[in-house]
């Protein structure tokens, strides 16, 4: 039981850092929103190192082989040049339409789409 508890200890110090600042606040009688939700993203903080510690493997076998290695890569090839035919296809739809010119924060939304669905679809291939 105690090792259990030996594992958290970091999160048990914020949540009693928490509580300690958040009585103090309230016996002086300014309880400050700011200085919550400080605490509270520490909290948030120390649970995240915790869980991630908690969670890394012991032992020393490779995560990846060479087949989802294989896998990955032949997702990224065809990740990418879909990515660059649609975006070809968006830029001869525009010019058709008769825009002259594209807003930067319309290029980057795509560019932000791309590494999103690139990396969900890594960590997709990759389970598997």
């Amino acid at each position: 039981m105690k090792q259990r508890i030996s594992k958290w200890i970091l999160t048990f110090g914020a949540i009693g850092a928490l509580i300690g600042m958040t009585l103090g606040q309230l016996i002086t009688g300014t309880l400050n929103l700011s200085g919550l939700l400080g605490s509270l993203s520490g909290v948030l903080l120390f649970f995240i190192i915790d869980l991630i510690r908690n969670r890394m493997k012991k032992d020393n076998t490779p995560d990846i082989d060479e087949r989802t290695r294989y896998n990955m890569i032949r997702y990224y090839v065809y990740a990418s040049n879909i990515f660059i035919g649609v975006a070809f296809l968006l830029l001869a739809i525009v010019t058709f339409v008769g825009m002259e010119q594209v807003s930067v924060y319309y290029l980057w939304i795509m560019i932000f789409v791309y590494f999103i669905v690139s990396g969900i679809g890594a960590v997709v291939v990759s389970r598997k």
